[in-house]
């Protein structure tokens, strides 16, 4: 089957929609009828792909909004149960394992008695939540700017698909923008965490601590 499939993803946002609960499945069968009459206006290179999809389906793409803590007492939460975000950055699953493997670190530079949960606990959600709000956030604009749906381009059902110079440098620069996270290595956050664990455990007094380090 290599070189028969293509997956082809095509978003339809209902901005109307946004923020309110799903109350219709997650997924649903849709008709090439459905799509094509969403798609009407686009150019006959997408059509002709859009029309060879025998069976197409709908999706609802669903986000958290950022969260105040991802923990608890004696709990805490990482990956999509922490920031689910729409898929417009591709990094959902990338910055999952970042929150482990951070977590792991963090965990290991201290002796994970019972007296240190509360310190791995917040180190893990100062680390961890800033940019995981940050990037769900990133991730929902970056599929607006996708789209066209941000405030700069109200006006394109208007003057056709033509953009203007400064619209497609909005465009462009806004786009990038929303990708600049991704130049940030997690080793920066993965030292402010060790820092931060051990930093507090010296600091207990009366404690003789072996520290390790990952």
């Amino acid at each position: 089957m290599v070189g028969r499939i293509v997956n082809v993803v095509a978003y339809y946002s209902q901005l109307e929609h946004s923020g309110k609960p799903l109350n219709e499945p997650e997924q649903r069968k849709a008709t090439k009828e459905e799509v094509l009459a969403i798609f009407k206006e686009w150019e006959p290179e997408v059509l002709k792909l859009l029309n060879c999809i025998e069976t197409p389906l709908c999706w609802a793409i669903q986000d958290l909004n950022p969260l105040e803590s991802y923990i608890g007492s004696r709990t805490l939460i990482l990956g999509d149960a922490a920031h689910a975000m729409a898929p417009h950055l591709g990094a959902g699953a990338g910055i999952a394992l970042e929150d482990a493997y951070i977590l792991g670190a963090i965990i290991s530079a201290t002796d994970c008695i019972p007296e240190d949960v509360p310190q791995i606990l917040t180190t893990y959600d100062s680390i961890r939540r800033p940019f995981g709000n940050r990037s769900l956030l990133a991730a929902r604009k970056q599929g607006m700017y996708y789209e066209m749906n941000t405030s700069e381009f109200q006006d394109i059902k208007y003057q056709g698909q033509t953009l203007t110079e400064g619209q497609v440098s909005t465009l462009v620069e806004s786009i990038a923008a929303n990708w600049s996270w991704a130049t940030t290595p997690v080793d920066s956050d993965l030292s402010r965490a060790i820092e931060m664990a051990t930093g507090a455990m010296h600091g207990r007094s009366g404690q003789g601590m072996n520290v390790s380090s990952v």
